[in-house]
């Protein structure tokens, strides 16, 4: 699609051919192309297929693969090639074929924006691909993290990254040109984290040995000012209990924040799937995400310490006791 010219609109099997674009070099980008290989090898369709294959073996889905998704415009407008194909369209229309994106990662914005984009059926990720303005972080905090990188940077273009993402998701070997610069920039009395835009090998050693940090459900809950149910969190017995608390409280601060829970709580997409699942079964929240009253009642019931009853020690008696009487 790059080689086009500007002002053409590309149709996959036209004037672009949509294996095209598959890297076979090192990193994260040559390890979905072995991915894609690896699935043709156990009898998927490849993206080296024509018009007449599909048809022939009436194909139903097409999957667009990779590995990260922080805007989603580039995930879109390729599956909107697709469908610029007239036969495609035709078969979208007819509801013959769906379109279905697969990635490692994905960021709010861009599973916001798949998931009602009219060229898109159906969207899966294993992670959320955090980014400084979807932390679940009072605005406050927000705004001083963004003018942290912005002083810091040396060039003020792209000191957010590319097209302003602040993004803070980077795979093993090397982070996105979407992280702030404050984490790539070279030059005097600076060390960045990931020098080159590369990943010194020290650090990547250091990484192989931490584990995935468990969930800070007390700061998330302070993060939406809910202080006194952040207080009482680690007292709740199950862990799912937490999980289901600060999801509510996320919630009741912004019922547009469903996007939001995957990454605020360190869930996969299946994970937080089910979390907002469970909140409408039980009546907690509503269709659009509103906490409804008996949300706010669990809510409440969080926040109160939770009693302990424990065994009164009584005195034994000197003598022993003998009953007088049956009863």
């Amino acid at each position: 699609m790059a080689d086009l010219d500007r002002g053409i609109d590309p149709v996959a099997f036209e004037n672009f051919l949509p294996a095209s674009g598959i890297s076979s070099t090192p990193g994260s980008e040559g390890a979905v192309g072995n991915l894609v290989r690896d699935s043709v090898l156990r009898g998927a369709i490849g993206p080296k297929t024509d018009i007449e294959e599909l048809r022939s073996k009436k194909v139903r889905t097409v999957i667009l693969v990779t590995d990260l998704v922080e805007s989603g415009s580039q995930v879109e407008d390729f599956a909107a090639s697709l469908l610029r194909n007239t036969t495609l369209r035709s078969w979208k229309s007819g509801r013959w074929i769906q379109t279905w994106v697969v990635a490692y990662a994905v960021s709010q914005a861009a599973q916001e924006k798949l998931e009602s984009s009219p060229f898109i059926d159906k969207l899966f990720f294993v992670a959320s691909a955090p980014a400084i303005e979807s932390l679940p972080w009072p605005r406050s905090s927000i705004t001083q993290a963004q003018l942290l990188c912005m002083e810091h940077a040396r060039r003020k273009v792209g000191a957010m990254g590319y097209k302003g993402h602040g993004g803070l998701f980077a795979f093993q070997e090397r982070p996105p040109n979407t992280s702030p610069a404050v984490f790539r920039q070279t030059g005097k009395d600076w060390s960045p984290l990931f020098e080159g835009r590369r990943t010194p090998d020290d650090l990547q050693q250091e990484l192989r040995n931490v584990s995935k940090p468990e969930t800070n459900h007390a700061l998330t809950l302070t993060a939406v000012y809910q202080r006194r149910l952040s207080a009482n969190i680690e007292r709740q017995f199950r862990a799912d209990n937490q999980v289901l608390l600060t999801a509510l409280a996320l919630l009741l601060r912004d019922p547009t924040a469903p996007g939001k829970i995957a990454s605020a709580l360190s869930l996969s997409q299946t994970a937080a799937e089910a979390v907002i699942a469970f909140l409408h079964r039980m009546g907690w929240v509503t269709d659009d995400g509103f906490v409804t009253e008996a949300g706010r009642a669990e809510l409440r019931a969080g926040k109160r310490a939770i009693r302990r009853v424990g065994r009164k020690n009584y005195p034994e008696p000197d003598a022993p006791y003998y009953p007088s009487s049956l009863r």
